[in-house]
């Protein structure tokens, strides 16, 4: 999330189920900081299926 006062946040849920969700998040509260800044499909995820230790299946 870029906010309108130039922060950067983020949120990730952890966990849900029927009646609650657990999330975790952050904050930059340096403004202008880039280090929470969604990533661009050039710059790519940085987690993918090997560093997750995924395997994948037939």
């Amino acid at each position: 999330v870029w906010t309108r006062d130039n922060h950067f946040a983020k949120v990730r849920i952890t966990d849900m189920s029927s009646n609650r969700i657990e999330f975790d998040w952050a904050y930059q509260v340096d403004n202008g900081n880039p280090e929470l800044k969604p990533r661009t499909r050039d710059e790519g995820n940085a987690f993918n299926s090997t560093s997750l230790g995924l395997k994948k299946t037939s």
